[in-house]
């Protein structure tokens, strides 16, 4: 036992007791809440002089709102900033410039549905969509006329979603030709529905948006971490050992031929021209180990093989063909002008500069004639 003599005061480094652990804790969780604060103002400020806002680093919270009927929609005034890719959302919920729902006398109006590839998730900016590059080549052809292109492409939508998104939002807008560019949504959902048909009956919104998550993404700093190692995760992603399906599910098949038979006939009924395009893809007649990986990398969750998916999207293509011509449609055949050609992809089904501008020539070739018609009433 150790006290201090008799009559000899204590010194005052004995007389001070140690911090509690409850002190100890609480002083450390001010100085990491410090050094988070730096962290977070030094990222905001580095993104800021960069040119970028905070959006572009979670599109999937800022693009888009809960919808009673689509699940999610287009978050009408959205905008997502980067260096590399700029996006913004009109009112109306469609992305590119602004459009009065009401069409003006003489003019001549042109929908685009479809999902990502028309939407234009590779496009740098909205002028490089394809819908957009489309209405450039119209409005030369028939100078001093009103033409109109109304990009009404989702991520991530398959014919389900565009049915109901062609009756709610395209045709209220009166379109005078509605151009359909479908088939790898619509594949890779009926695929996970014939492997599990009650797991995938909804569509959920891109994140979840619980009262942890609304905390967290407030932080830019949490966004960035959070996507580094999402996207690490997505880098490790091996494809299976065993072996992958060979053929498509063929209710999957009919399932898109009656839904886009639906699409048709509705546009029909509005009045309005429907066009239906063939879809492209990167997939070449022989595979090699990076063509199979790319594949699988875009489209591991269909549980297809390389020659599955070739199969799957010959099928879906001659849907497309099908009801063209059983609808009373058109057909502009953009799957074997564009298929299997690198320049033209940055993935297995998204379109490079290249690639859009081509596939918007060929929508110009086979629109061109029904504008006109509609200029000449």
């Amino acid at each position: 036992r150790s006290e201090a003599p008799r009559g000899v005061a204590a010194s005052p480094a004995r007389r001070r007791r140690r911090p509690s652990t409850a002190r100890r804790l609480a002083f450390s969780a001010v100085v990491l809440a410090g050094l988070y604060g730096l962290a977070e103002v030094a990222v905001r400020v580095g993104d800021r002089a960069r040119g970028a806002n905070f959006a572009s680093h979670d599109p999937s919270r800022w693009l888009y709102e809960p919808d009673p009927f689509l699940q999610v929609s287009l978050r009408p005034g959205a905008e997502l900033i980067d260096p590399e890719q700029t996006i913004r959302v009109n009112r109306l919920g469609f992305r590119g410039p602004e459009l009065e729902p009401t069409k003006a006398p003489g003019a001549v109006r042109i929908a685009c549905v479809g999902g990502s590839t028309t939407f234009g998730a590779s496009a740098r900016d909205d002028a490089v969509t394809w819908p957009r590059l489309l209405e450039g080549k119209l409005r030369a052809a028939f100078p001093g006329r009103t033409i109109e292109v109304v990009n009404a492409g989702v991520p991530g939508y398959t014919t389900f979603h565009n049915l109901g998104q062609l009756a709610l939002r395209v045709l209220p807008l009166e379109p005078d030709v509605v151009l359909f560019y479908e088939s790898v949504n619509d594949l890779a959902l009926q695929q996970r529905l014939a492997a599990a048909p009650w797991s995938h009956r909804v569509v959920r919104a891109k994140r979840t948006h619980g009262p942890f998550d609304r905390l967290t993404s407030a932080s830019l700093l949490w966004v960035v971490v959070r996507n580094q190692v999402e996207a690490r995760q997505r880098a490790r992603l091996q494809a299976p050992r065993g072996p992958l399906g060979e053929a498509p599910s063929e209710e999957g098949r009919r399932t898109f031929a009656r839904n886009l038979a639906s699409m048709v006939a509705v546009t029909r009924r509005a009045g309005a021209e429907p066009v239906l395009l063939t879809f492209a893809t990167a997939l070449v007649d022989a595979p090699g180990p990076d063509d199979e990986r790319r594949a699988w990398e875009g489209m591991h969750s269909t549980g297809l093989s390389y020659a599955g998916l070739r199969e799957g999207y010959r099928r879906y293509n001659e849907v497309v063909r099908r009801t063209a011509r059983d609808g009373g449609g058109h057909v502009v055949e953009v799957a074997p002008a564009l298929s299997g050609e690198v320049a033209h992809f940055t993935d297995l089904v998204h379109l490079t500069d290249l690639g859009r501008e081509r596939l918007a020539e060929l929508a110009f070739e086979g629109v061109r004639p029904l504008v006109a018609a509609r200029l000449a009433r």
